[in-house]
């Protein structure tokens, strides 16, 4: 017990890795239960006790008959729990009501550090983010353990990553998530995209992995529209605690099928959908920005936004603030607009292939500028369609 910190430990230590690996760890109301599957041999006897600094009514260790063994702990109150796995030892650490809110997480605030210090990133597609310190504060919490208040929540570890420490936080589905600093801490809330985000955008670089797309002078499509869309345009979404969020269909570069691009709106709550793409055609005379949308996915959305209307926005900004030729809003039957379930349109910047758009797609500045466009228009939308979530 550990009365600076409030903090009841425990230390479960197995022979073997493999089956301390598969110990699980809930909370269901006040009752915290391990669960160490099915092995041949256990030093561990059945016991029980009540009353543990008044923080624990009942420790309680049991066998279900085929050799799986439960510990459940009674909490008298609301108590937060953190939990360890490392080298056949579970470390599990009560504190009472350590978290509080409606927080997932707590983490101590190391002498000095401010919410500037933190980064996140979030690895949506493994079920996973991470929460980013900017210097070595691995030993300070492995003193000072993280609360955790979320069943969703499946596992916290600490690494120091050049330099700097990574807490990476696993969930057992996609969840979204915000980072708050308080006077001594750090609160993370965690829940579904759509309860923690006020808006949420799918943004779609076009093509990828062995699909290239277009291509023109050893320029590929695929490396165009990831460029703007993704490394250029994910510093704008960084914050700690964003009211837009976005998630990319892809991050690197890799192929992803139209379907499955679609359905990632659904899955992750998405408001809107965004994909980029260039444009390409046997005369080098075609030049412009286009912008499509499916009139079989057109209705009235949030506020009134539609497809159409999402395009108009985008063509018209684009084509203002960059100069290029307007080729106008137009309709097509593309997979990622007609199949999905949110306002959801497809930007043709320029034209790869074309004598004036090729120089500009190129250019470091004009891609810049695209990206902080769209970027702009996204936050138009979103003023002028409010989504109605806080």
């Amino acid at each position: 017990y550990n009365p600076a910190i409030q903090c009841i430990s425990f230390e479960i230590k197995g022979t073997k890795k493999e089956i301390m690996d598969q110990v699980t760890v809930a909370k269901n109301g006040k009752v915290i239960s391990i669960t160490i599957p099915k092995t041949s041999k256990y030093l561990l006897d059945q016991f029980s006790f009540e009353n543990f600094i008044n923080e624990i009514e009942k420790f309680e260790v049991t066998e279900d008959g085929s050799g799986v063994i439960t510990i459940n702990i009674s909490c008298m109150g609301d108590s937060d729990f953190a939990y360890s796995s490392l080298d056949g030892v579970l470390t599990i650490n009560i504190m009472g009501e350590y978290v509080g809110g409606d927080y997932a997480l707590k983490l101590k605030k190391p002498s000095g550090v401010t919410i500037q210090s933190v980064k996140n990133e979030d690895l949506y597609q493994s079920n996973k983010f991470k929460i980013i310190i900017s210097g070595n504060y691995k030993d300070f919490y492995d003193q000072n353990p993280i609360a955790i208040s979320s069943n969703v929540i499946t596992g916290v570890s600490t690494n120091l990553v050049d330099g700097n420490t990574e807490i990476t936080v696993s969930t057992s589905k996609l969840q979204g998530y915000k980072i708050y600093e308080k006077s001594d801490s750090f609160v993370v809330s965690v829940g579904d995209p759509r309860t923690i985000y006020k808006n949420i955008v799918v943004l779609d670089a076009g093509h990828g992995g062995y699909d290239s797309g277009a291509t023109h002078n050893g320029t590929k499509e695929k490396d165009l529209n990831y460029k703007i869309i993704y490394t250029l345009m994910k510093g704008y979404f960084s914050s700690n605690a964003p009211d837009t969020k976005v998630y990319w269909s892809r991050s690197s570069d890799v192929f992803v099928t139209l379907s499955k691009r679609a359905a990632f709106a659904s899955k992750v709550g998405a408001d809107i959908f965004v994909s980029l793409h260039m444009n390409s055609a046997s005369s080098s005379s075609a030049n412009g920005t286009e912008v499509y949308y499916s009139p079989t996915n057109n209705s009235s959305s949030f506020s009134g936004v539609s497809s159409k209307a999402i395009a108009t926005l985008f063509k018209n900004n684009l084509v203002t603030r960059l100069g290029t030729i307007n080729r106008g809003v137009k309709t097509a039957g593309y997979y990622v607009t007609k199949h999905n379930t949110v306002p959801a349109v497809l930007i043709e910047l320029g034209f790869i292939s074309g004598s004036s758009d090729y120089g500009k797609l190129t250019s470091s500045s004009f891609q810049s500028n695209s990206a902080k466009i769209i970027y702009d228009t996204i936050n138009e939308i979103f003023t002028t369609y409010p989504t109605g979530r806080k």
